[in-house]
């Protein structure tokens, strides 16, 4: 597994920090890094860890990372006995490692396991922590740090913290392993309908895609926008499991517009393009040729350089010309 890869995977189970300024913390709980930013600069607190890492953690999600980054250390120095001090630190690193070559990419990767080191040593029985570890001893190369019974031996403790995360952790090692249907069958007993570990959700969804088990993706996309009805991952993805299967269209439909309408979608987010290009996918599927068309048509006025899009309009165009001859 490449670094990049990686990265992804622990994306998807690192939650956003949450600390004491409540406004501060909804607004980056709902995805909006920018609201978060002017509250902070409203009520500003320098010397304070919890506004430092806020404020770090939201300029990282604007894409500011080196910015970002700069807070959070902030932050570590004036509170390096709080594991939640290391922990906010990941999403910087991780930031910083897709605009770097490789070997930068190796320096940030073990500075990245080491911060998960410390915040597992100073706080061993959070299973957050144990997991994102586990994570990365699971998909980093051997040079950065990756082992199998390092792995291994996080899922045992993760085992004796809760059986919900045990089987998250016996989920990762199945699909290292190839075995998609039998990690897929543990992330959803890790699930648990939606009242588990929160951190698989997205997991399912895009394994189950990938096994074209749309039910299952549909339906957990569906129990993540039940408990937060605005996850910008959860919308796109409820969309392109429609625009993939066919299936359920009118919900996905009014999904993927509730996620173009969004103020803020980051970089870790597909582009408003790529949504409008799944909304022409869906209106294909139900026999709408001039819908997809004007949805392709905006996702290449969005951004005009996007191939996807440009391919679907032309295949448009071919089968016009094929029913006009």
């Amino acid at each position: 597994m490449t670094i990049r890869k990686l990265l992804i995977l622990l994306l998807l189970s690192i939650s956003i920090p949450a600390y004491a300024i409540d406004d501060v913390e909804q607004a980056l709980d709902e995805w909006r890094p920018d609201l978060a930013l002017d509250l902070l600069d409203a009520r500003p607190i320098e010397d304070d860890a919890n506004w430092q890492r806020l404020r770090g953690a939201a300029l990282v999600f604007l894409g500011r990372a080196e910015e970002g980054v700069e807070h959070l250390e902030r932050a570590l120095d004036m509170a390096p006995d709080d594991a939640r001090s290391h922990w906010s630190m990941l999403p910087g690193l991780m930031a910083q490692m897709n605009d770097t070559g490789a070997f930068g990419q190796l320096r940030l990767a073990r500075q990245l396991r080491r911060t998960m080191e410390a915040a597992v040593e100073l706080d061993p029985d959070n299973p957050e922590y144990r997991y994102g570890l586990m994570q990365y001893y699971v998909g980093a190369p051997g040079v950065a740090g990756g082992s199998q019974r390092k792995a291994e031996e996080q899922r045992d403790a993760l085992a004796n913290i809760d059986p919900l995360w045990g089987a998250a952790a016996d989920a990762l090692l199945l699909l290292d392993d190839g075995d998609n249907e039998a990690g897929l069958e543990k992330l959803l007993t890790a699930w648990d309908g939606g009242d588990g570990v929160q951190e698989v959700g997205m997991s399912i969804v895009f394994n189950a895609q990938n096994l074209e088990r749309w039910d299952t993706a549909r339906i957990t996309a569906e129990q993540l926008l039940a408990r937060k009805p605005g996850h910008p991952g959860a919308l796109y993805q409820l969309g392109r499991t429609a625009a993939l299967s066919g299936e359920h269209v009118d919900p996905a439909l009014a999904a993927l517009e509730q996620y173009v309408d969004r103020p803020f979608i980051g970089s870790s987010h597909p582009s408003r393009a790529a949504a409008y290009w799944r909304k022409g996918q869906i209106h294909q599927h139900q026999g709408k040729p001039e819908d997809a068309r004007k949805a392709w048509h905006m996702a290449l006025e969005l951004d005009p350089g996007f191939d996807d899009a440009r391919e679907s309009l032309s295949s448009l165009d071919e089968v016009d010309r094929e029913g006009q001859s």
